[in-house]
């Protein structure tokens, strides 16, 4: 913060100066004691300005280059144990926050997730989609293909389910918090498919239906490695 701000006013010094002078920010002539010259106001502030501007570039490079998938945001040990508590309290005040129930999970479900992973690599369909890596959005389903098939079918009932809750596929949020871009990719596959669960089931998406939804981990689990 205080970088940044030295730096806007920096450049706004430089600037004004500029205007001033008409000579690309310098002061013209330069004062003199003895034989020695004194540099400019204006060519100090110039350089000061350079200089932060650099280090601010540089910080944003390393953090492109620290993201590991698009929607990554990198974070320490301890920003991911405030980000857990503060999901947390919040997931329980309003079970209906679910960014703050994704967050929790990122934060919160390493172990489970790389279960779930190495059951994926020992399956070969689970395999063939950590190869693949398919979605399950708007891009790929053909929702109205989906409207149009027989009453009772999955597809039908799916986008059946999509309307009731005023949802569609792209609605789950995007992994952020987790470091390692394989394990993104599954936890987002499992939130992908979660959804069919509720269909096959028939929960609804209320605190009631979630927790009876969850308890069919198992089955969920073999549906990341088949649902594509």
């Amino acid at each position: 913060m205080l970088t940044s701000r030295a730096h806007g006013l920096a450049l706004i010094l430089s600037r004004g100066l500029h205007g001033l002078s008409g000579r690309g920010g310098r002061l013209s002539p330069g004062l003199r004691l003895g034989s020695s010259s004194v540099r400019p106001v204006a060519t100090v502030s110039a350089g000061l300005g350079e200089g932060a501007s650099a280090k601010a570039g540089a910080r944003e490079q390393e953090a492109v280059h620290s993201r590991r998938y698009q929607s990554h945001i990198p974070s320490s040990r301890l920003q991911k144990l405030l980000l857990a508590s503060g999901s947390a309290l919040m997931a329980l005040y309003n079970p209906y926050r679910h960014d703050m129930v994704a967050v929790l999970g990122e934060t919160t479900g390493l172990l489970a997730i790389q279960k779930l992973r190495d059951r994926m690599q020992n399956h070969p369909e689970g395999f063939q989609i950590l190869q693949e890596r398919p979605r399950i959005s708007t891009t790929t389903l053909d929702l109205v293909k989906l409207r149009e098939l027989p009453e009772g079918t999955f597809g039908r009932e799916y986008v059946r389910f999509l309307d009731v809750n005023r949802v569609t596929p792209d609605s789950r949020m995007p992994v952020k918090f987790v470091d390692d871009e394989e394990l993104a990719y599954v936890i987002q596959r499992y939130r992908e498919v979660h959804d069919f669960m509720h269909t096959l089931l028939g929960m609804p998406t209320n605190i009631l239906g979630t927790p009876v939804n969850n308890q069919s981990q198992p089955i969920e689990e073999s549906n990341s490695m088949r649902c594509e």
